[in-house]
């Protein structure tokens, strides 16, 4: 499979076309994610006996059709063995929006929830047709990610489809755990901004910056890329350090619609971040819709954009965008990590 970076949405998600790539060097944490084993859906339990699998990426894939339930959703799951705890890590999968999910989705529809011991971490959603913003696209493949620190050593994965009742169907393929790499500092804003770590673009310290709210008991860190709307995109910059030329990474993002982005011209399915490499835009992400109601902005959700890029040299410039176009919809970023891949 190989990537194409659209203009629209991800994960939920971005648009990548082509593979993603196997984690390099991966120990075995997760098995027959690639769904060729023999049944193709050894190892994984199955919610629903209707789960089907069809042509992936690679082999077979899992198709998460239940006609749209309105009280269940289908799904796989599967323990996530041989972690180490207090270490970061970061599942990288594929989906596709089902042959017939034009039919009852809209661009920023969320297609699928990625779940961790029973609780929802992203979202992904229904990206954009590139010939037609009001229609979804059927014919990629894109990558959700989700970044989670181990408190021991299994944690239970499951991949739900069809969330909110949605007759939205979806594939699944390529599911994978490795640990985060140390190729950025401060990479899910446990602690506070400093100079060593990101750097603010046009963010208004009073209307944005580093934010704190509870979670888990506890407080989690985050940053509001908010400015006024406008010529000057608000953003966060830090150098990736230590890469290996020639190696291929994954650069993964968890965000979430702005307190303050309804009513500021951003409607679902619009791009609503950019990840940018040495100034070049790689990808963009859409913002998703409210559950029971396409027209509305989600805040609550946090969604994965995703990006596959070659290192070239060992420092790299990442920049996440908001605002984008001049539009006034801001947006929380949270859990960045970059991840070697073959």
């Amino acid at each position: 499979m190989r990537f194409r970076f659209l203009s629209s949405f991800v994960f939920s998600a971005l648009l990548l076309v082509g593979g993603m790539g196997s984690p390099a060097h991966a120990q075995q944490r997760l098995q027959n994610g690639d769904f060729n084993a023999n049944p193709p859906t050894k190892f994984w339990t199955l919610d629903r006996p209707n789960l089907q699998t069809a042509p992936g990426v690679t082999g077979q894939c899992i198709w998460l059709n239940l006609g749209g339930d309105q009280n269940h959703d289908p799904s796989v799951s599967q323990d996530m063995t041989n972690l180490t705890p207090n270490a970061r890590y970061v599942v990288l999968g594929q989906y596709k929006v089902g042959r017939d999910a034009y039919l009852h989705a809209k661009p920023g529809d969320k297609m699928l929830a990625v779940d961790i011991d029973g609780e929802t971490k992203i979202t992904a959603v229904a990206p954009t047709a590139p010939n037609d913003p009001k229609m979804i696209d059927v014919a990629q493949w894109l990558t959700f990610a989700v970044s989670f620190t181990a408190t021991k050593t299994t944690h239970r994965l499951r991949i739900r489809g069809e969330i909110e009742g949605k007759d939205a169907d979806v594939y699944i393929d390529e599911v994978s755990v490795t640990p985060a790499q140390e190729h950025l500092s401060n990479g899910n804003f446990d602690n506070k901004l400093s100079a060593n770590d990101w750097k603010l673009e046009n963010i208004n310290p009073a209307l944005g910056g580093y934010q704190t709210e509870p979670k888990d008991g506890k407080s989690n860190g985050y940053v509001w890329v908010n400015g006024p709307g406008g010529v000057n995109d608000p953003a966060i910059v830090q150098t990736m350090r230590n890469l290996k030329v020639g190696q291929n990474y994954i650069i993964s993002c968890q965000y979430r619609t702005g307190r303050d982005a309804e009513g500021q011209r951003s409607m679902p399915g619009n791009a609503l971040v950019a990840i940018t490499i040495d100034g070049a835009e790689k990808s963009r992400a859409f913002a998703p819709s409210a559950k029971g109601d396409s027209n509305k902005l989600d805040k609550v959700s946090w969604n994965s954009v995703t990006v596959k890029f070659k290192a070239t040299k060992a420092e790299h410039v990442l920049k996440i965008v908001a605002e984008l176009a001049g539009v006034d919809a801001d947006v929380d970023i949270d859990n960045i990590s970059v991840v070697p891949v073959e």
